[in-house]
Formats: C-alpha cells, structure tokens, sequence
C-alpha cells in the first residue's frame, strides 16, 4: 500500500517534503523511481501493478507542472529546487532505475520535444549506475477528451494519431543516449491503428485535455511491464 516515504526513504530535503510517496513489499528485488510532474504520476497506474508481480519497491517523487531535468530557464525557481532534490534523492539512495516523462506533445500541434535539461539528468544517473527509463508523452488535446466523449460520443472526439504526433518520437539526443537509458512508447495502445479515442473497450482513456485515466493506464501495466523490462535489462 502507498504512504508517506519515512524511515530509510525519508527525503533529507525540506524540498520534498510533502512529494515523496512509496509502496514497498517486504525485501523488495529493486527499486524504481519515478519522478516528474503529473504525467509522469500517471504512468503509476502502470508501474505499480509490474511493480507488484516483480516485487519492486516503488518510490515517487512528484511536483505538479515540473518535469524532470537539469536546472533550466524555463522552469520555476522551485522546480529548478525540486527537480536537484529528486536528483540528490536517487544518488543518495539504493536507487535502481528511474521513470520519468521523456517527452512533451503539443494540444494544438504534432510537435514533440525532449524534456529540457533530461540528457543531461540521465546521463549523470547512469553514471551512477542507475538505469533511466522514459516514457514518451501522451497526446494532448484543446478541449476535454472525457466531457466531449460524454456529450457528442466516443466517435466524434477521436482524433487521427498522425494530427497529434509527430512522426517519431524525440528520442534521438543530441550528443547520443548512452548506455543505460531507454525509453518506452505506449502510444500504439493509446492510439491503435493509428486514432486517439476517448474510450477504449469500454474504459475511458483520458481524465481530461491531456491526463489518461488511471484505470486506463492500468489496463496497459502488462505491456508496459514487458517494453519496461526490455530496455532495462532486467
């Protein structure tokens, strides 16, 4: 059950206090990290349930409207402190990977870009032997993708994958992906056979403009676990 981080996975920062949740069965095999802003959190509907047939332990280090990476003029001065914490928190902890959002989709374009600042983080994690694992982002979209479903039908809100993403993924760092990192593309199962509903065999997919549900990223926790565990080497 998640609760509070306390004890050996208490944050020695003020920053995160307040942030910083954990599910941990007994002797847990390894420890995930998940840190980012609320997309990153809601791949936990997907990570919790691989975390519970694999026994790992889970941690998560989350600040609303923060993605993770180095300090970067485009972020707030307390997320810049947040985001320094959460990286002192994986290197000084028993941390075996970290998951965050790798990504950034556009509501009104099929522009993807990659997270500022997140080579930079991943390249000093891996250096510290932790594997690094991102997750492209979901398509997001000007107008709610639930409300919508409910007032005009599934059908009249679904939308063409290739009006919402760009071709491929940003997954192509300048100065190259070291070894260590990998990343995990669920948008097939977001959008199959190329369109973006707003529900998928009966479950809604998006909670809003640009959050799946956590029912819905649940429901993908096999797939995920499998592409998880293929770049990462476990």
């Amino acid at each position: 059950m998640e609760s509070a981080c306390s004890g050996e996975d208490e944050p020695g920062s003020a920053v995160l206090d307040g942030h910083c949740r954990v599910t941990a069965p007994d002797n847990p095999a390894r420890t995930i990290l998940v840190i980012g802003d609320s997309h990153a959190q809601q791949w936990l509907g997907a990570v919790e349930p691989m975390a519970g047939e694999s026994n790992y332990k889970v941690v998560s280090l989350l600040m609303g409207a923060c993605s993770f990476g180095i300090e970067s003029e485009g972020r707030s001065q307390g997320c810049n402190d947040f985001n320094a914490a959460a990286m002192a928190y994986a290197l000084e902890h028993d941390v075996d990977a970290v998951i965050t959002v790798a990504s950034a989709a556009s509501k009104d374009s099929t522009e993807e870009r990659i997270v500022d600042g997140l080579p930079a983080a991943a390249r000093e994690l891996t250096r510290h032997g932790i594997v690094v694992v991102g997750v492209r982002d979901n398509p997001r979209y000007p107008f709610n993708m639930y409300a919508c479903s409910q007032s005009e039908g599934a059908s009249a809100c679904a939308t063409d994958r290739s009006l919402k993403l760009a071709s491929e993924a940003p997954f192509n760092w300048p100065g190259g992906v070291p070894d260590g990192v990998g990343f995990v593309d669920m948008s097939d199962l977001i959008c199959p056979a190329g369109v973006c509903p707003p529900v998928i065999g009966n479950v809604n997919v998006y909670m809003d403009t640009n959050h799946l549900t956590a029912t819905y990223a649940g429901s993908m926790s096999d797939e995920f676990s499998a592409r998880f565990h293929a770049v990462s080497g476990w």
